[in-house]
């Protein structure tokens, strides 16, 4: 059984929790998690995540710093493109989500609170793409 591996973003870890029983639903994953934004860099770039839960509105370094980063980085081609970002936010100005939607590593948004519904189907977009290891 390949298990697949979650990165989870969020300064809450309460936030953290429930967005790890809701994963856990769907389909067992190996989760980590990162309680700040310099953090989940640390371990985006280290590991292989089949995919990633940002909170945006994090102390010191921001969501969108963070995806600016990562866009930066596939653009120069040190790391390999993938659409695996789901969005977990409490912003609710279109504005804000129209930024939020235009990173090419952004799959797609959850908002605050998490649907389950919602949750399942972009894990199961993002799961259809990944493929299995081979041994």
């Amino acid at each position: 059984m390949n298990i697949k591996k979650a990165l989870i973003v969020d300064d809450q870890s309460l936030n953290v929790k429930l967005i790890d029983n809701l994963i856990q639903k769907c389909q067992e994953f190996d989760m980590t998690s990162a309680s700040s934004t310099s953090e989940a860099l640390f371990h985006y770039l280290k590991n292989d995540w089949d995919v990633v839960f940002l909170d945006i509105i994090m102390p010191v370094i921001d969501g969108i710093t963070f995806l600016k980063i990562i866009d930066e980085l596939v653009q120069s081609k040190k790391i390999t493109f993938k659409k695996n970002i789901i969005v977990c936010t409490s912003i609710s100005d279109m504005e804000g989500l129209q930024e939020i939607c235009k990173f090419k590593s952004v799959r797609g948004l959850l908002r605050k609170p998490v649907s389950q519904k919602i949750l399942k189907t972009l894990l199961d977009e993002i799961l259809k793409e990944v493929k299995p290891v081979s041994t």
